[in-house]
């Protein structure tokens, strides 16, 4: 199964082993061991464990999306795995997990993207009686989730564009438009001209605050944000560029 989705190649497909690279920065303690144009092999000596990020643009030509994805999801079993994250909060727009003694993975589509971040735990006795060396399986889970969201997050947020400025609390900020067509800003930038207090999951990739009242919860490579207790459509994805989170314009009041 890992060498299949590994070698998995489209002619003209846009690999993201850029945005892979950059999608694993705050998870610590992997070493960059091989990086090709289609993946990205990480180390980590301490937990014994590999790491393998994998992304790319699925062609527009000759290449059905829906097709593309039930060839990936219906092998060895996997369509029956679950289709939501291990947080449970929202992600891409097709998703299935993945985890066993040996290996914890997410297999994410968000429209034409496709992304697979896999963990491969090591093992040592004989077989039935192996002890895989993990040593955080509830980290490991908050890795392959937070790498898979900033993955998607940065890959929506390689296509976007400028998109002028809107003002907050009397401060003009720079806005970003994203595929979808939405109007992002920068919630950094926005929190601090509206006074807001951001409680950041970076590593997991999520954020909450409480504004107008009302509390947000933002959830990198989703298609919602959940405001009071309503997640709500945006039709388009909550993005990253660079270091930087966006938010959609329209869900915080914005003009």
């Amino acid at each position: 199964m890992i060498t299949y989705l590994i070698f998995l190649a489209f002619t003209d497909s846009i690999y993201y082993t850029k945005e892979g690279r950059e999608a694993v920065k705050d998870c610590r303690g992997w070493r960059l061991e091989m990086s090709a144009r289609s993946e990205s092999v990480y180390r980590k000596e301490s937990g014994r464990s590999s790491l393998t990020v994998f992304a790319y643009l699925c062609p527009r030509q000759g290449e059905d999306l829906e097709q593309a994805w039930v060839r990936q999801t219906t092998t060895n079993a996997i369509s029956i795995r679950p289709s939501v994250p291990f947080s449970g909060l929202p992600l891409g727009t097709h998703l299935r997990r993945y985890e066993s003694a040996a290996s914890v993975s997410l297999r994410v589509r968000n429209g034409d993207t496709f992304s697979f971040v896999r963990m491969d735990r090591r093992g040592t006795g004989p077989k039935g009686n192996v002890t895989w060396h993990a040593s955080d399986r509830d980290g490991d889970r908050i890795d392959i989730e937070g790498i898979s969201r900033r993955l998607i997050a940065l890959v929506e947020g390689r296509w976007s564009t400028d998109a002028g400025e809107v003002t907050f609390n009397g401060v003009r900020l720079t806005t970003r438009r994203g595929r979808g067509g939405q109007q992002f800003v920068d919630l950094s930038r926005w929190a601090q001209a509206v006074g807001v207090t951001v409680n950041w999951n970076r590593r997991l990739g999520t954020a909450s605050f409480t504004y107008g009242d009302r509390p947000y919860v933002v959830a990198l490579g989703a298609r919602s944000i959940k405001v009071g207790n309503t997640w709500r459509e945006i039709g388009d994805t909550i993005m990253m560029r660079d270091d930087e989170w966006y938010v959609p314009v329209r869900e915080l009041g914005g003009n």
